[in-house]
């Protein structure tokens, strides 16, 4: 009986040796953990495109929302143009006849912003539109009431609460007391 105890001490001893061992024995490191880069996704550009012609941008309005990525492709159909918002820093090359430039950028400011065509006269002689952007705050709906509608007939009537039966007393009306049955 003591042999036996002494055996099975050996091997508890034994085993408890060799899972030190194996889990503190040189050569065994722990990757550290690998953290993913953060990745940038960017919003689709609203996209136009802004033909140049004789003294013209077709369109010569744009609208965009405050944030909106915006890339505008002008290309020059007749003459030798660019287009221009000094505002916000954007200007395109200028271009011969059937050549396009495209510029991108967000656009970060609300307002009006013109463009125009930088090439000497041409501004004066109508190369000029306008850049919209509007802040996210003016595009709230508005909310209209209908023609001939006033606040006191937009509430709902005791009338209507009960489905016009019973009784009752209204405010604005001929009838008075809630013991006057109706008409």
């Amino acid at each position: 009986m003591k042999n036996q105890v002494i055996v099975i001490g050996v091997i508890v001893l034994a085993i408890i040796g060799a899972v030190v061992y194996f889990a503190t024995r040189p050569g065994r490191e722990v990757a550290p953990a690998v953290t993913p880069e953060p990745t940038t996704v960017q919003a689709p550009a609203e996209t136009f495109t802004i033909a140049g012609t004789p003294f013209k941008f077709e369109p010569n309005e744009i609208k965009v929302k405050k944030g909106d990525r915006v890339r505008i492709t002008f290309t020059n159909n007749q003459g030798f143009h660019d287009l221009t918002i000094p505002e916000l820093n954007i200007k395109t090359k200028q271009l011969q006849v059937g050549q396009s430039d495209t510029v991108e950028f967000t656009a970060d400011k609300a307002g009006t912003f013109e463009f125009f065509c930088s090439v000497p006269t041409h501004k004066d002689k109508g190369m000029v539109g306008k850049l919209i952007v509007e802040d996210g705050q003016d595009m709230l709906p508005t909310v209209t009431k209908p023609a001939g509608t006033t606040q006191t007939n937009l509430s709902p009537t005791v009338e209507d609460r009960q489905g016009g039966g019973g009784t009752f007393q209204t405010i604005d009306d001929k009838r008075k007391g809630a013991d006057k049955p109706e008409n």
